[in-house]
């Protein structure tokens, strides 16, 4: 198989796989007894291990070649979910979301690594970001239909389920990616790892519009952090949803996630940082608009926007860093570097939106996570040079969705 499409497929399954417990994870957690304020504390875990570890997988794959590090985060992965429906204590859990955190990383992010290492060398010129956006739209197929398949699964055959057929597809994946051919070469002495994350945040934040990007991962990680712990208790003890409509909630909050290519198109126009910061903007709406959603017609509306966002945040990110990363040829250090920043976001939601929601409520929670995107987008604006917002036009926006050259 060609390696474009192989690598795109490898992303889609394993995507799938890991997904398919994301509108049960933290209903199944909180039916063992953990309040929320536990169940932050057990999430934060696959923050702190993207924060130490994703550098570090980074570096790794750019000595020693995607590959290896692609199969042992599928294997890291298998081990934690099969720790989910086998252990009950809070600790074990804990180190399950340590092990998901540095298998998840090591196959996505390698993953997201492999495909700038193809476009580099690809005939596609300015369309280079249009074509990474095709591949991640197809490797997100996997987020989008896993989560209402998982709730089916869940609601016929009980909340483990999910976490066994994870298992077992990312079994068959990994022997299948085994097996296929490679252009394998020597592997070069493994170059000094570096274990402390700072000194590697100090060099990435030198830049300025970096700086400007790291404000708004930051703020986004937040939300997506409150999104995936806290959206599918909301539905299911406040709102009475079925655990179907759950997962259908979730699978219209993915569906952008298949129009990366439009976002890649938006990219070649206008720029990687009108799209990153038009992207965070539509997720802080939305999330403002959740916090005021009862309706299932409302919060689809409000989950849909915010994948639009989420879908623009992620290749202008991924845009704008391919350029620093060719030049410095650290392509997986460089996006090690910018996952482990992020999810500092992520952390700090984890530490604060346990106590949040014990003490307000889930609905205070989302506006929260909104007014951060909204201040996010504000303070990075200057430290991308953009003096205004970038507000297209609507004939400008309706030839850029429709017009193929």
């Amino acid at each position: 198989m060609e390696p474009f499409k192989r690598i795109t497929l490898v992303h889609a399954m394993f995507a799938f796989a890991v997904v398919l417990v994301d509108p049960i994870f933290s209903l199944y957690l909180s039916g063992k007894g953990y309040d929320p304020i536990t169940l932050s504390f057990l999430f934060s875990a696959f923050s702190i291990a993207s924060i130490f570890t994703a550098p570090l997988i980074g570096g790794i794959s750019d000595n020693w070649g995607r590959r290896p590090v692609i199969l042992g985060g599928i294997l890291f992965t298998m081990v934690a979910y099969t720790m989910y429906f086998w252990f009950d204590h809070a600790w074990l859990i804990f180190i399950a979301r340590i092990l998901e955190g540095i298998g998840y990383n090591a196959v996505v992010l390698v993953c997201v690594a492999k495909l700038e290492d193809l476009a580099i060398k690809s005939p596609f010129g300015t369309k280079t970001h249009q074509r990474i956006g095709t591949s991640l739209s197809i490797g997100k197929l996997g987020h989008v239909f896993g989560p209402l398949i998982g709730a089916v699964i869940a609601a016929q055959l009980g909340f483990f389920s999910p976490f066994l057929v994870a298992v077992l597809v990312m079994g068959s994946l990994a022997l299948w990616y085994y097996f296929q051919r490679h252009n394998l070469h020597p592997l070069p002495p493994l170059q000094k790892l570096i274990w402390n994350p700072i000194p590697l945040w100090k060099e990435y934040l030198q830049s300025k519009p970096f700086q400007g990007l790291t404000t708004l991962v930051i703020t986004h990680q937040f939300s997506v952090a409150v999104m995936f712990a806290f959206l599918p208790l909301y539905l299911v003890q406040r709102l009475n949803f079925p655990i179907e409509i759950v997962g259908l909630i979730i699978f219209v909050r993915e569906i952008p996630q298949l129009l990366q290519h439009v976002a890649g198109k938006m990219t070649d126009e206008w720029g990687s940082k009108k799209v990153s910061i038009l992207g965070t903007s539509l997720a802080g709406i939305a999330m403002i608009g959740l916090a005021f959603s009862t309706t299932f017609e409302t919060i689809l509306l409000a989950v849909f926007t915010y994948g639009v966002g989420t879908s623009m945040l992620g290749i202008g990110s991924i845009a704008m860093l391919s350029g620093y990363a060719e030049k410095q040829k650290k392509e997986g250090a460089v996006l090690g570097t910018h996952v482990s920043i992020s999810k500092v976001g992520a952390l700090a939601a984890f530490l604060v939106a346990g106590i949040i929601v014990e003490t307000a409520g889930t609905r205070l929670l989302f506006a929260v996570s909104g007014t951060l995107l909204l201040l996010g987008v504000i303070v990075a604006e200057e430290m991308l040079g953009l003096k205004t917002f970038p507000t297209p036009k609507p004939r400008e926006l309706v030839q850029l969705l429709f017009h193929h050259r």
